[in-house]
């Protein structure tokens, strides 16, 4: 196995074959781009050995005095992948190695445990290091077979983290909280005193430990939990400065937006309640900033604001058979419909005569700019001919309106998370790729 030295040497190589003269991507180590002082790096063409090794000596180090000045970008994933599980113990001295190099500060670091049990020291103190050397980012990765379960708690002490990332982890306790000194010696009980950003995903964590984690990081903006199930059953979101809240494909009791003054967001997908015959219930109050709710679903959600359940209308009258026009004319005369909708998106569209029916019920709003029309995935019943034929049929109801574009955008994409938690993203519907 090679040396620490000997991979940043051949980073180095690999970088120059790439005629880049600004960063480096080794694949295992990064760092940020620094510019490279003029005639450090010139190199000759003799064939002598000895003059090779002296320009290579030349050029490990300036580029260890520029790899130690800037802040490092890590990844252990690709060292894992090539050495195969069989040299994992190789692999983690490599890690601590490159870990123990660099000074710091650290701008991204992503970590995996493959450890037993009685090794759990070592991605203990890869944390450690994290935190010493004032990690940015940080995304913790557990293989799920390797009896590791619980994070380490010095987790907790990473105090300069602005991102953090945990996946298949049960997330630490957060007893005995305020005995945590910030930094500042004070221990004021400011756990993360720096995060904007906390995505769990396939992991657990405790009700009073979440609340903890959102009481505690003031200037937290964005909650995401992926593949949550039931741990925490219930999700309070009592965070002053808190703007986006995100529950994909996750099972949760109880929603509660309380005192959440900036909260902008909540966006479920695909998430429920408990069990298969309960609802999520979705609870906000006094948080007077929000803009978009979604995507509700009557059979999953139930929905109250400010004390007020929002219910679903019992046994709703539908469209009977084509041509219901009494029933579609009651939907056009809807007050938001008609004055205040600027943008309709139709997913897993599948042509059907009630679909179209809907269409030419709402095209004629006052405000409608813009329409668009995603057909289901692999939806082979409908022929081409019959598709072509409906879609003459939507663009004929906008003959003589003018108003509304309608944009028919193919099958259905891929939803993405990470794009919905985007806040420079005005809407965050608008997620798919």
């Amino acid at each position: 196995m090679p040396s620490a030295m000997e991979l940043i040497v051949s980073a180095i190589r690999r970088f120059f074959s790439c005629f880049s003269a600004m960063a480096v991507a080794a694949g295992v180590v990064r760092s940020a781009p620094v510019p490279i002082p003029a005639g450090s790096l010139t190199l000759g063409g003799s064939n002598d050995n000895t003059a090779k090794a002296a320009r290579s000596a030349v050029l490990t180090s300036h580029w260890l005095a520029f790899w130690a000045s800037t802040p490092l970008i890590f990844s252990d994933s690709d060292l894992i992948l090539s050495a195969g599980y069989a040299g994992i113990g190789t692999v983690a001295r490599t890690v601590t190695r490159i870990l123990n190099a660099h000074p710091g500060p650290f701008k991204s670091i992503s970590l995996t445990s493959y450890f037993p049990e009685s090794e759990r020291d070592t991605f203990a103190g890869w944390i450690r290091t994290a935190a010493a050397k004032s990690v940015n980012e940080l995304t913790l990765h557990n293989i799920p077979w390797s009896g590791l379960y619980v994070l380490p708690s010095d987790l907790l002490r990473c105090t300069s983290l602005e991102r953090l990332h945990v996946s298949v982890w049960k997330f630490p306790s957060t007893a005995g909280v305020l005995d945590i000194d910030n930094g500042n010696g004070d221990g004021n009980g400011v756990m993360f005193p720096h995060l904007k950003e906390l995505v769990l995903s396939k992991s657990s964590i405790e009700e009073g430990d979440l609340e903890n984690v959102l009481t505690r990081s003031p200037v937290l903006q964005v909650l995401v939990l992926v593949l949550s199930w039931g741990v925490p059953q219930r999700v309070h979101l009592a965070c002053a400065a808190l703007r986006c809240v995100m529950v994909c494909q996750s099972v949760v009791d109880v929603l509660d937006a309380v005192a959440a003054l900036r909260l902008e967001r909540i966006v479920l997908w695909e998430s429920s309640g408990l069990y298969d015959s309960y609802l999520m219930r979705i609870k906000i109050s006094r948080a007077s900033a929000i803009k978009a709710i979604g995507y509700l679903n009557p059979t999953s959600h139930s929905l109250e604001i400010d004390g007020t359940e929002i219910k679903p209308v019992e046994n709703p009258r539908s469209p009977n058979q084509h041509g219901d026009f009494e029933f579609w004319e009651e939907i056009s005369s809807v007050r938001c419909v008609r004055s205040s909708i600027k943008k309709v998106v139709f997913h897993g569209f599948s042509w059907e005569d009630s679909e179209i029916e809907f269409i030419n019920s709402i095209i004629g709003g006052l405000m409608l700019e813009r329409m668009y029309i995603f057909q289901r995935r692999r939806y082979g019943t409908v022929s081409d001919d019959e598709i072509n034929g409906k879609m003459s049929i939507i663009a004929s109801m906008n003959l003589g309106l003018g108003r509304t574009d309608v944009v028919f955008s193919g099958e259905d994409k891929t939803w993405c998370y990470k794009v919905a938690a985007d806040l420079s993203r005005v809407d965050p519907f608008d997620c798919y790729i």
